[in-house]
Order: C-alpha cells, then structure tokens, then sequence
C-alpha cells in the first residue's frame, strides 16, 4: 500500500448508508512498508463537502467519479 492509494470496502456499512466505502491512505509510504508495522491510517472519502479546513476536495482529476472530500 502506498500514500494516496483509494480502496474500497467490499461490505456494506451501516454509518454510509448501508453502501461501499471508499479510503485514502494517508499513512507515509515508510510506514505502509514497514513489516514491524501492521496497521496503517486511512481517511474516509465522502460526496458531501462540509468546507472544513482539513478537508481534501478531489474530484474527476483525481480518479473519483465525482466531487468529493476527504476527511
């Protein structure tokens, strides 16, 4: 796993609606490729953009099928 990767979840989760999610990886890439290390950070993906000052918008550019944030 790499920085920046998107993956989403194959289970239907509760908290979205009952439907897939989608992650970033925000864990360094020296962390992801540590065999010490066997849990990295992710951040959620989301349509809805609440303008926080943490939140990434992505969009079209960025691989997602539409405007997104992540938070």
């Amino acid at each position: 796993m790499n920085r920046g990767e998107i993956y989403r979840t194959r289970e239907k989760l509760t908290e979205r609606g009952h439907k897939p999610g989608f992650y970033v990886v925000v864990s360094r890439d020296f962390i992801a490729d540590n065999d010490d290390i066997s849990t990295i950070i992710c951040a959620p993906v989301y349509r809805e953009a609440l303008n926080l000052r943490s939140e990434v918008l992505v969009g079209g550019n960025d691989g997602f099928p539409e405007d997104s944030s992540i938070r």
